[in-house]
């Protein structure tokens, strides 16, 4: 076997990489040093069950799931509006399951006071109204130049 490696074949990382290196490991450090403070008033095996739990429904639900959308929506949608529909799903995925809780009430506590007892159905559904007007705006602008090509 003959070795064809070459300095060329040496990776490279640009600019990008250290950037997002610089700014990447101080916030990683700081997470972890936020949860060793906090252990101690931990209960870690209720911290254990949501990290890795968290970590599985990820890659073995949602991340197959926005897989399978995504591919759905190249099959069905025409390609000038594919990528805004795809992000649309997405950024609406998102503010649906960050907002979950909230508009579920999950931590409402009788008579007490609380953000908690704001509408944030009708929140989530303006957000949704305005990520769908933003990829509306976008589909049209692509067909329009799409046309005049």
């Amino acid at each position: 076997m003959t070795d064809h490696s070459t300095p060329d074949d040496v990776p490279t990382y640009g600019v990008g990489f250290w950037a997002g290196l610089a700014l990447g490991v101080p916030i990683v450090a700081y997470g972890v040093r936020g949860v060793l403070d906090a252990l101690p008033g931990v209960q870690l095996t209720s911290f254990l069950r949501w990290f890795l739990g968290g970590a599985l429904v990820h890659d073995l639900v949602l991340a197959p799931l926005v897989c399978v959308l995504a591919w759905g929506v190249l099959r069905v949608v025409p390609a000038t509006a594919a990528g805004p529909v795809q992000g649309a799903l997405l950024a609406s995925g998102v503010v649906g399951l960050v907002s979950w809780p909230f508009v579920r009430g999950y931590g409402i506590t009788p008579g007490e006071p609380s953000f908690l007892s704001r509408d944030y159905t009708a929140s989530v559904l303006s957000i949704w109204a305005a990520i769908w007007a933003i990829a509306a705006v976008v589909i049209v602008w692509r067909s329009f130049n799409a046309r005049r090509r």
